[in-house]
């Protein structure tokens, strides 16, 4: 990565035991938060050129099965 190319980053801040969220994205990218969960997390990202916008759609949470009924 060369000098020019900045980083913007979000973050979802940890709760109690649950672990926090952070997303990474460089310079000349629009990114609109259209909602997040304990579970999920969907975001619009249009690029700088405007050509093009897509969705960028995150799930995560506990692996196990057992204690994905926790979520």
């Amino acid at each position: 990565m060369n000098g020019d190319n900045k980083k913007t980053m979000w973050i979802y801040e940890r709760d109690r035991n649950d672990g926090g969220l952070s997303l990474g994205w460089r310079d000349g990218l629009n990114l609109t938060l259209k909602s997040f969960s304990k579970s999920h997390i969907d975001m619009e990202v249009e690029e700088e050129n405007e050509l093009e916008t897509w969705k960028f759609t995150g799930f995560y949470g506990v692996p196990v099965e057992y204690d994905k009924r926790e979520l």
